[in-house]
């Protein structure tokens, strides 16, 4: 193997993890700062994981991660989509930041090999249970709510990997700790998904 070719393939995983790497983003905003366009924030924001066992795809997670800068860009999109006036706009954003400081919210999108395992809001009897990993210990979601079809239908139009084939929940935890990276790990039986957000 020539020395040309062994310099290129050792660089091909460090091109790869970096065509890979999600955008960053300010975890918080100015409160009179405009909210960044929303499809960049969106990517900035979201994660994918993906597993698979014996060549057999297991479960398939998409997460997007509810940061007060996130939710500003999301609350100015949906006041956009809703014809909001600026007034409405203006409580809007103000209520959905306001909450993204309280706790940690995360909308996701969960595909399963088989349509029994995606059951995330069922609790101690779910087959796949989310946790926040902080400090080496797994906090318990304050709540796990799975949407309608219609209600993810609605969802769509601002996360479009919320296709019709996966199933939508918002998975809410109490506040982590100030400027602590975020870790989010659904996991069961079938398999573990771990998403992780940095936080600057």
């Amino acid at each position: 193997m020539s020395r040309a070719l062994r310099a290129t393939l050792a660089l091909l995983p460090l091109a790869l993890a970096a065509c890979g790497a999600p955008p960053t983003a300010p975890f918080r905003l100015a409160e009179d700062a405009t909210a960044p366009a929303y499809e960049p924030a969106l990517a900035a924001w979201t994660r994918k994981g993906e597993t698979y066992e014996y060549f057999e795809s297991r479960v398939f997670v998409r997460a997007t991660l509810f940061s007060p800068a996130f939710a500003a860009s999301f609350a100015t999109r949906r006041a956009q989509r809703l014809g909001m006036s600026p007034t409405e706009a203006r409580a809007e954003r103000a209520g959905l930041v306001s909450r993204a400081g309280e706790e940690v919210r995360f909308f996701a999108a969960v595909v399963t090999n088989d349509p029994f395992w995606n059951d995330l809001d069922r609790g101690e009897k779910a087959t796949l249970r989310a946790r926040l990993m902080a400090n080496g210990e797994a906090i318990v979601p304050t709540a796990v709510q799975r949407l309608t079809d219609d209600e993810l239908a609605d969802m769509a139009p601002f996360f479009p990997y919320a296709d019709p084939l996966s199933r939508g929940y918002w998975i809410i935890f109490p506040a982590s700790p100030e400027g602590e990276d975020i870790h989010l790990r659904i996991s069961g039986p079938p398999a573990i998904v771990n998403l992780r957000w940095r936080v600057e």
